[in-house]
């Protein structure tokens, strides 16, 4: 979490209920000089590729403890996160065989760009939302 709270514009949301953490979400916003969309389908424009370091909201991490999944907390939490942001749109990366996360962020109103992979990483798909959330 050290590499994420460092980065421009990060942003912590925790979820509790009766004073017990439930999940937390979290962000960052990239910067002009960034490389994650390095790796991209060669006919991305890059135009969609560009970042002027208020333009793209990351949403790095959802996590929800098992035992509070499926009870709308992550929606809550992923709303919580990206609610007020000024940027223009918010990412993330998802591994393809994670359905949980699929099917919630695809139900959330998320739209797949491409795949991705960083170096010798495992393949992600790229998604993106528009911002503000509707």
């Amino acid at each position: 979490m050290t590499i994420y709270a460092e980065r421009d514009g990060f942003k912590l949301v925790g979820g509790y209920y009766d004073n017990q953490l439930v999940g937390y979400s979290a962000g960052y916003r990239l910067s002009p000089d960034t490389r994650w969309w390095d790796g991209l389908p060669s006919d991305v424009s890059p135009e969609f590729i560009r970042e002027d370091g208020r333009r793209t909201f990351v949403f790095a991490l959802l996590t929800v403890h098992p035992s509070w999944q499926g009870r709308g907390f992550g929606h809550a939490l992923h709303d919580a996160l990206l609610t007020g942001r000024t940027e223009e749109r918010t990412a993330l990366l998802v591994a393809p065989g994670n359905e949980p996360a699929h099917s919630s962020y695809y139900r959330w109103g998320w739209k797949k760009v491409g795949d991705l992979q960083f170096g010798d990483s495992p393949m992600f798909e790229a998604l993106v939302h528009e911002l503000p959330l509707r």
